[in-house]
């Protein structure tokens, strides 16, 4: 079978991305004529050794950019409709990449410097990424029977646009109930806005309280997203070390002030230390002495393997300076785009019009079924069975890495969340580890790509909580094959 592509696997460029550019370049070039059939997913991953998945993706994308259609009973074929000056030299094939010739904002250019939109190809690794749920355990079928009750129940209703745009009222008072048995977070339903997750959280207090320029505190290593996020908005980062020894408050009171403090105190992301409350306390003071707020980024600590999980900041201080954001895609599923941010009463008005300004809010049919989920008591039953498979799955991951690796391992971090952090006593650079791992179908993100200024630690997330204690077994024997 005569096919026009050529991938590289040691180019680092993800094999999805590889196909879908050349065949793009061969449709464009016209090596691949209008009309011409192309080989099934099935026979082009056994033709290229590729996963169908793989080839699958590429072809959803150029279908959808209209580079392919699919006849039904017949096949797959370049676009028959291709415009002719598409496979001219100076059609698109010729023409400067996006965006040349076109004056972005400083914001734009920001943005663009600080986001990542390269999809990884993933699908045939074993994935120790971090933040990835078990999805086949979440209970869909319920899932979908809430959705459907509101859809009939409450028709048009439920289809439209969130009349208050904090979020659906029934559900924020379910939100501002469940955190306050939860988590010891102490608010009303007024303080609650309702968001499409983390990210939508960040932006929203970076847009009320941060002016470009500005200086945000937060942790080092710290969350890269939000990293990413301070600096799109234009602002200053200072970076507050964690070492073994905790969070190290002390560049707090250098010549920069902070206006903001991002911190995930009840599980340190990546470390995964906790906060203890002398630090608490000390910076809740800084902040109500310096005017500026911390933001408490909660993302995973209902998953605490012995005791109850850890009060959250903001119950410290209920009327001070602390906004609490956290999210469902990390204890039910991603594509939920559902979260939470509870804002001081004092600040509760303003985050909400700016709410108003920013975005309509995340679907109300989700959020009327998410209320009920809450209500019915489903959320909290679902967190205790992912509490203790996800325990197993911790308990598999530390056992398979002490078999494995001996006394050249260690685990960092507290007894909880939904990854671990492991020190590798190993000479070589994290990123020749990395790169082992890839070679073994294994992705193994490094703890130096969480820092402002990445170097090299010898300390490796693993993710553990959307994989099987099998595949979990499997991806570190492939790992210590590789020699680390």
């Amino acid at each position: 079978m005569d096919f026009p592509v050529l991938l590289d696997r040691d180019a680092g460029v993800p094999l999805q991305r590889q196909l879908y550019l050349e065949i793009r370049k061969a449709i464009l070039s016209g090596r691949l004529a209008p009309g011409r059939k192309v080989p099934s997913t099935r026979a082009l991953a056994g033709l290229l050794e590729l996963s169908r998945t793989t080839t699958a993706q590429a072809y959803q994308q150029l279908a959808g950019e209209g580079y392919l259609e699919t006849v039904g009973g017949s096949g797959t074929y370049v676009c028959r409709a291709f415009p002719d000056s598409f496979l001219e030299p100076d059609g698109v094939a010729g023409r400067p990449p996006a965006g040349v010739g076109f004056r972005l904002s400083a914001t734009g250019r920001r943005m663009d410097a600080a986001a990542d939109l390269e999809p990884p190809d993933r699908a045939s690794f074993y994935d120790f990424s971090p933040g990835r749920p078990s999805l086949e355990d979440f209970p869909a079928a319920l899932w979908l029977q809430l959705l459907a009750r509101h859809a009939r129940r409450d028709g048009g209703a439920a289809l439209g646009y969130a009349p208050d745009p904090r979020g659906h009222g029934p559900l924020r008072a379910s939100i501002a109930d469940y955190l306050g048995r939860s988590r010891a977070v102490k608010c009303d339903p007024g303080q609650v806005i309702v968001v499409s997750g983390t990210q939508q959280a960040i932006a929203l207090a970076l847009a009320v309280l941060v002016e470009p320029g500005e200086t945000v505190a937060m942790e080092d290593p710290g969350y890269p997203k939000a990293r990413r996020a301070f600096l799109a908005h234009g602002a200053r980062i200072l970076p507050l070390p964690v070492g073994d020894g905790g969070l190290d408050l002390a560049p707090l009171d250098g010549p920069e002030p902070a206006r903001l403090v991002y911190v995930t105190p009840s599980h340190q992301f990546p470390t995964g230390s906790v906060m203890d409350l002398p630090r608490r306390l000390r910076l809740l003071k800084w902040c109500r002495e310096h005017g500026a707020l911390v933001l408490e980024d909660d993302y995973d600590s209902e998953f605490r393997f012995k005791g109850r999980p850890l009060p959250a900041m903001q119950g410290l201080d209920p009327e001070g300076p602390v906004l609490y954001a956290g999210t469902f895609s990390k204890a039910l599923f991603p594509a939920i785009r559902l979260g939470y941010l509870v804002v001081p009463a004092a600040l509760g008005q303003v985050v909400a019009r700016a709410q108003a300004v920013l975005s309509r809010g995340p679907s109300l049919l989700a959020q009327r079924a998410l209320d009920d989920f809450i209500r019915e008591g489903h959320l909290e039953r679902h967190i205790r069975r992912m509490r203790a498979l996800y325990a197993r799955r911790r308990d598999a991951l530390a056992e398979s890495l002490a078999r494995h690796f001996k006394d050249r391992v260690a685990l960092l971090g507290d007894d909880g969340g939904m990854h671990l952090t492991a020190r590798f006593r190993t000479g070589l650079e994290d990123a020749e580890v990395v790169r082992r791992a890839a070679a073994a179908g294994v992705v193994l993100p490094a703890l130096s790509g969480c820092q402002l200024e990445a170097r090299s630690t010898g300390r490796f997330i693993f993710g553990f909580a959307g994989m099987s204690p099998a595949r979990i077994a499997e991806g570190v024997r492939r790992l210590a094959a590789t020699g680390l």
